[in-house]
């Protein structure tokens, strides 16, 4: 091909495409629905996956570092993940800043760091609004500047994750689902934070809970792999199956009512078990079994 017959590119641009390097992922749900369960799926992973993926693909409590705002520790379980509480914007802010330059000085850092959650720590930082308020000019309470200097705090703190952070991040976000067949709300206090967190992640799932009724034959029938991360088996007060069964699943794309952004590596549907999504965004795929 002549040079002539060459398509012009201008200086700098590269066919193909660009590789993610870390994941900046998204979780939505409304209170209780179990996002912070993906901290206890990150601690246990082994328990689930050792013998389908290499020892370096797998997350345990010493690559899961949580900055927590709500205390959800009796959900992580034991043994516990790396914690550190927060409880505004910046002081999350400096402690990402803090773990980017430890990397940069060598040390070994975490595989991945959750937060859980963010809402909780936006209500953490209103609440020092209310004892220390922005005022304006005429001393009063400046409502519009708080919810402003929030929004922008948010945004700079999700582009240091998305563009510096040297590990993946989930950021667990709390929706208020006002009614039937009614799209979810953010339960965030202000209207800029909503615009800018699916936007500046690189992925974004909406976790929902499927409830069921499984006769006790079938139950008996699955044996052991009734018990997965992704779903709670109900019981009796005798601790006999009560015929009750809740899956957990993600929703990935958003088609109007929920918020959520694709990959190309995930289905429309994905069993809520963290560890495996975040494997499958990355390309790794389970072992051939022997």
């Amino acid at each position: 091909m002549t040079e002539k017959q060459k398509v012009w590119m201008p200086a700098g641009a590269k066919v193909g495409l660009a590789v993610m390097l870390h994941i900046l992922l998204v979780i939505y749900g409304k209170a209780g629905v179990g996002k912070s369960r993906g901290v206890y799926q990150l601690t246990h992973d082994a328990e689930w996956n050792q013998t389908l993926f290499e020892k370096e693909d797998l997350y345990g409590p010493e690559d899961t570092y949580v900055w927590m705002a709500e205390d959800a520790t009796s959900t992580y379980h034991h043994p516990q993940p790396i914690i550190e509480r927060v409880d505004t914007v910046d002081s999350l802010y400096k402690s990402v800043c803090g773990l980017i330059q430890a990397g940069k000085d060598g040390a070994k850092l975490p595989k991945i760091g959750v937060v859980d959650s963010l809402s909780g720590i936006l209500d953490y930082q209103m609440a020092s609004y209310n004892a220390h308020p922005m005022l304006n000019q005429k001393g009063e309470r400046d409502k519009r500047a708080e919810f402003g200097n929030l929004g922008e705090e948010v945004t700079n703190l999700m582009l240091l994750l998305r563009d510096h952070c040297p590990i993946d991040v989930v950021v667990n976000v709390t929706t208020h689902e006002p009614g039937y067949n009614m799209p979810p709300e953010l339960a965030i206090p202000g209207k800029v934070v909503p615009k800018n967190l699916t936007r500046l992640s690189t992925s974004a799932l909406y976790m929902k809970s499927e409830p069921g009724k499984v006769k006790p034959e079938e139950i008996a029938a699955m044996g052991d792999s009734v018990y997965q991360p992704h779903r709670t088996v109900g019981k009796d007060e005798f601790g006999k199956f009560d015929g009750n069964i809740l899956n957990r699943i993600y929703l990935t794309q958003d088609a109007g009512e929920v918020f959520a952004k694709g990959h190309h590596n995930l289905a429309l549907r994905e069993k809520a078990v963290l560890p495996d999504v975040l494997r499958k965004i990355k390309g790794i795929t389970p072992k051939e079994k022997a």
